[in-house]
């Protein structure tokens, strides 16, 4: 996999301020659930800035919560403007409700 969201540019004309245009950085925030490999019932929901580096630091035992599962593998992301929406996602995901639509509409476990 590779991660495809990438941060970028978006160009607003403010003409009526003077200016002819402005270039905004929009950081975009990735939802992700990642899968023990040895341990295949095992998932965890999760959001960062940095996909690539994050699953290095669950797979590299940093994290408490997954140390005791490594390896881990990313299943599903996805990517958020907001990081508040991206929030609500994750903590949506983590209810019985977001477990059923993960499992029929994001991956098949």
């Amino acid at each position: 996999w590779e991660a495809m969201c990438v941060s970028r540019p978006v160009l607003r004309s403010f003409s009526e301020v003077g200016l002819t245009s402005i270039a905004i950085l929009i950081i975009m925030t990735y939802v992700y659930i990642i899968q023990s490999l040895e341990y295949r019932n095992q998932l965890y929901f999760g959001k960062t800035l940095d996909l690539k580096q994050h699953l290095k630091s669950h797979n590299s035992g940093q994290s408490r919560y997954t140390k005791k599962y490594m390896p881990w593998q990313v299943i599903w992301y996805g990517c958020f403007e907001s990081s508040k929406k991206a929030s609500d996602f994750e903590r949506y995901l983590k209810t019985a409700s977001g477990k059923a639509f993960m499992r029929k509409r994001l991956i098949s476990v």
